[in-house]
């Protein structure tokens, strides 16, 4: 029997009534509790621990009008699903098609699952190395967070609806909650916003989540300048659904409804539904701010079931499918960053005996995606460790040690054939934490439970881990000549002078997933090629970071224009490792390029030849860094900034040379105009440079000219 709501939705679909007066009728059908509850989560809070994230979280379901509301799945239920390479890996890969195509697959699994909302592409800019949760978010430059996190949001859109967060400069876990960060208003809209508006734009995601920090001295959860100022007003998204993250973001219920904040998640909390209740009984909340948000909530529900009622619900056999866990298996060797190959001792060769020393404590793990997170290893089928995969080659002899005596690790090295050496970061998982046994407290009727069940915290170096490099240099001190080092490291960290010297190989990557061992054994013996490109800089020393924000408890947190390798162009250092470098097992070389000019809207084309040098078929990811024109009367010469607008992965045969079409966008370029509150790309002369990384010394040079401003 269809209810009032799916009686509508067939309704929409055959033209017989609108969106908005169905949206209408629901409400009106309900009473003034069941409004309310249309702005919380379903679960109370003991059915939300006891439930450990096993189905998604119910938000904005009213039964008795048969409102089916929001199920929402966490980005970090990965055990539950195919467990893909962590956002932070994928983003090295470059590749946006394999990034929808995941999306796809996520979308499909969610929905397999019982859910119809994913909440797990996380916009926020990497601006520091060593925030614990880099790893959930796609790095430090905030186009690439954008082409990825639209690429995602859309493969997802295919069949769920998406959420996506954190709205907005959450990027740090000291004080996830509270941190206080100050920003003047010209480089927060440039750097990071714009990226957000892009992605919400281009995907058309149905919800934003916000952070549970403060910008500019006002929590997110209840900031009327972020939410309806900036989504709404703004950026004209009147639809989009605004839920909180969780756990207990929100200070203020009434201030939060006035600010524009729709649902808090992830579960009912009386506080502020009893606090609305109050504020609407004494007139300081007007209930017209309510029956705005009732509307969206319901025509956003009514605009999904529309698009899905006659898609059939995916099989649960397609969660954790073959299809999808070769999917991951690809991603794994697209996100491997190959940072050195000396004389090409990789790949491995396919058929030729080889007897492989095997090091390091990490060979014989099997990879999370999310290690942080201890739910991550809940459920899911077990993956394969590196060392499990090494031993299944026919042509591999394999003599493994994890490497706590140096002796007997140098001995097999000196007669082996060739040494990989497994190095993990210092600290136990890249977001250092401390466990607080928040169920156990709670269960046990316990007081003072009102904390989250993790505290999070930042990494306070970025050094790998001693033992780890203790066995290397002694390693190296023997058998340099054919030894590869393997990091896998959430983000960014510092590589010892004497690894990046002597090692005659070098492979970096971000977590793998339950596919690593797997994708690793592709790369090392060239089923697969390492195609991935940094997503941050890898710095020479922890002295090119920012200043530690160790004590945010005791000051604001400034946000500036200036990190990563923005930060090192601006200081003229060099990093070990520059923004977008990675070598692959061919060579190529950019030879001319095209672009369409004048530039009259907020994308243009460019085409650019390039030929493969080498002699195996490889991929080419070409860059576009744009600046405006530096005037040539400055008095003081100045480091003019410049953005990456664009950017293409391509596979090349050997010796053929291919034209490659890339498509750019001018967003990056924008400049806030305050008087306006436009972002405009001025008119005037810009430098372009094509290349294989940032600064590199073998770019294409051009120039573009914008003959009217274009808004972005």
């Amino acid at each position: 029997m269809l209810t009032h709501f799916f009686r509508l939705v067939t309704q929409i679909n055959n033209a017989e009534t609108t969106l908005e007066d169905a949206a209408a009728l629901l409400s009106s059908l309900m009473t003034d509790d069941e409004h309310l509850a249309l702005l919380q989560g379903n679960k109370s809070l003991t059915q939300y621990l006891s439930d450990n994230k096993a189905s998604p979280y119910p938000a904005s379901v009213i039964s008795r009008v048969g409102i089916p509301g929001f199920h929402i799945v966490d980005g970090a239920k990965q055990s539950f699903f195919t467990e893909f390479p962590s956002p932070l890996g994928r983003a090295a890969s470059f590749n946006c098609q394999l990034e929808e195509l995941i999306g796809e697959a996520i979308g499909t699994e969610v929905r397999a699952h019982g859910g119809n909302v994913y909440s797990g592409i996380c916009l926020n800019v990497t601006r520091r190395s060593d925030w614990g949760r880099a790893h959930e978010s796609y790095g430090e430059d905030p186009f690439v967070i954008s082409r990825m996190g639209s690429a995602a949001a859309k493969g997802v859109r295919k069949h769920a609806m998406v959420a996506i967060r954190h709205f907005a400069m959450n990027s740090m876990e000291i004080l996830r909650e509270d941190g206080r960060i100050t920003c003047d208003e010209k480089t927060m809209n440039e750097l990071f916003l714009q990226h957000f508006k892009d992605v919400l734009y281009e995907s058309r995601a149905e919800l934003v989540v916000s952070a549970g920090n403060r910008v500019n001295g006002v929590a997110c959860t209840e900031n009327p300048s972020l939410l309806n100022g900036i989504l709404r007003h703004r950026w004209h998204l009147n639809d989009l659904i605004v839920a909180s993250d969780c756990t207990w973001p929100v200070k203020n219920g009434p201030a939060s409804i006035k600010a524009g904040l729709d649902i808090e998640m992830p579960f009912k909390t009386d506080g502020r539904t009893a606090a609305i209740e109050s504020a609407l009984e004494h007139n300081t909340l007007d209930w017209s701010n309510i029956e705005v948000m009732i509307d969206r909530i319901l025509k956003a529900q009514l605009r999904y079931h529309c698009h899905t009622i006659q898609m059939p619900t995916p099989d649960p056999e397609k969660i954790r499918c073959q299809r999808h866990i070769g999917l991951a298996r690809r991603s794994v060797a697209e996100s491997m960053v190959l940072l050195k190959n000396d004389n090409d001792f990789l790949p491995f060769g396919k058929t030729s005996q080889i007897r492989l020393t095997v090091l390091g404590q990490l060979a014989d793990r099997v990879s999370s995606a999310y290690q942080f997170d201890a739910t991550s290893h809940a459920a899911g089928p077990p993956g394969t460790s590196p060392l499990e995969e090494l031993r299944k080659r026919h042509n591999v002899v394999v003599d493994y040690m994890d490497g706590n005596e140096t002796g007997p690790a140098t001995k097999s090295a000196m007669t082996s054939d060739a040494v990989l050496i497994f190095i993990r970061p210092s600290s136990k998982s890249d977001c250092e934490h401390k466990r607080i046994r928040f169920l156990d407290r709670f269960r046990s009727g316990k007081q003072n439970c009102n904390s989250p069940i993790t505290r999070f915290r930042d990494r306070s170096h970025l050094t790998l881990h001693a033992p780890d490099l203790e066995l290397a240099k002694a390693v190296l001190s023997v058998a340099s000549n054919k030894t590869v080092v393997v990091i896998e490291a959430g983000t960014s960290v510092t590589i010892p002078t004497f690894i990046r010297q002597k090692a005659t190989a070098i492979l970096f990557s971000s977590y793998g997933c339950r596919q690593y061992g797997k994708g690793l054994r592709d790369v090392l013996f060239g089923e697969q090629e390492p195609s991935g490109r940094l997503p941050f800089v890898l710095p020479d020393t922890e002295n090119q970071l920012l200043e530690k924000e160790r004590n945010a408890s005791s000051h604001e947190i400034r946000y500036d224009d200036k990190w990563g390798y923005r930060k090192l162009r601006h200081e003229q250092q060099k990093p070990a490792y520059p923004f977008g470098f990675g070598l692959g097992y061919s060579t190529f070389t950019l030879n001319s390029l095209w672009c369409s000019h004048p530039i009259v809207k907020s994308t243009f084309d460019m085409t650019v030849n390039t030929t493969n040098t080498g002699s195996r078929a490889s991929a080419v990811v070409i860059q576009i860094y744009a600046s405006k024109r530096a005037r040539r009367d400055s008095a003081t010469p100045t480091v003019v900034p410049r953005s990456l607008i664009g950017f293409v992965k391509e596979v090349v045969h050997p010796g053929e040379s291919s034209e490659i079409g890339i498509t750019c966008r001018l967003s990056p370029l924008a400049e806030f105009n305050s008087s306006t509150s436009k972002m405009v790309v001025a008119e005037g002369g810009y430098d372009l440079l094509v290349c294989q990384y940032e600064g590199d010394s073998k770019a294409l040079s051009s120039s573009f000219q914008i003959l009217n401003e274009v808004y972005c």
